[in-house]
C-alpha cells in the first residue's frame, strides 16, 4: 500500500 510504504518512512525517519 502507499501509505504503509509512507507509514514506515516516516518511522524510520523518527527512529533516526
Amino acid at each position: 500500500k502507499k501509505g504503509d510504504e509512507r507509514k514506515a518512512f516516516m518511522s524510520e525517519c523518527l527512529k533516526k
